[in-house]
């Protein structure tokens, strides 16, 4: 891997809450995805991204997905990872830390497998991956998301600060910390869901606080007054 082509995705000292994206440029490069998808349906890359925006997954666990293997009326099962060798890509048989995973289809992601598989049955009936490709696995690269990111960031003028790309690992971001914060702080749950640790999680991900629960937590404290 070149990492050189990557080396301006992350600063350290860059605070959490600006290496996501706000709900508004999700919509944005949703809809702009949407646009694609409809213009080009074949290439599976604008598939993959909007997979990513709803699922929070790694680049490299998006392209090892197959409808039979993987897909569940219930659940995505999370549990390959495809890799960057010395021999080009490789499936391999666990995910970056090695927790496999079932990732919960919601309503959201119902509504895009179902017309992923349209889009599916159409061009690539022959082929058991989500995401075809040309590459020798019959898969979409690593890097396909990626560059569809930075294209669709080009076109909409999302702000690159301080010549930071945020890239699609961003979006995991966005999932990870909307799951804590819509279940009440709930960090055991998006481990479980995201494949990540507890720490990790408080660590990397911007899960701000509950502000009404936290208003009620310290209003059980009674101090006197003098």
């Amino acid at each position: 891997m070149n990492f050189k082509e990557f080396d301006d995705m992350l600063i350290a000292e860059t605070p959490i809450e600006i290496r996501d994206h706000s709900d508004a440029e999700v919509d944005a490069i949703l809809a702009e995805l949407h646009q694609k998808q409809t213009s080009r349906p074949s290439c599976s890359s604008y598939w993959a991204l909007e997979m990513q925006i709803l699922a929070g997954l790694r680049c490299g666990e998006i392209p090892p997905l197959e409808w039979n293997m993987d897909i569940t009326e219930n659940d995505i099962y999370i549990h390959r990872t495809q890799l960057e060798s010395e021999d080009g890509l490789v499936i391999v048989n666990h995910t970056k830390t090695g927790k496999n995973r079932h990732f919960p289809i919601a309503d959201d992601m119902q509504d895009f497998l179902s017309r992923l598989k349209d889009m599916h049955n159409t061009y690539y009936p022959d082929s058991p991956f989500l995401f075809p490709g040309e590459t020798k696995n019959g898969t979409i690269s690593n890097k396909a998301v990626y560059y569809v990111y930075r294209n669709i960031c080009k076109k909409l003028g999302i702000e690159i600060i301080e010549d930071v790309i945020k890239g699609p690992h961003s979006f995991r971001r966005n999932a990870i910390s909307a799951a804590v914060n819509n279940s009440n702080g709930d960090v055991n749950l998006a481990a479980e869901m995201y494949g990540n640790s507890v720490r990790v999680i408080n660590t990397n991900y911007y899960t701000g606080i509950n502000m009404e629960r936290g208003r009620e937590v310290l209003n059980k404290r009674k101090l006197s007054v003098s």
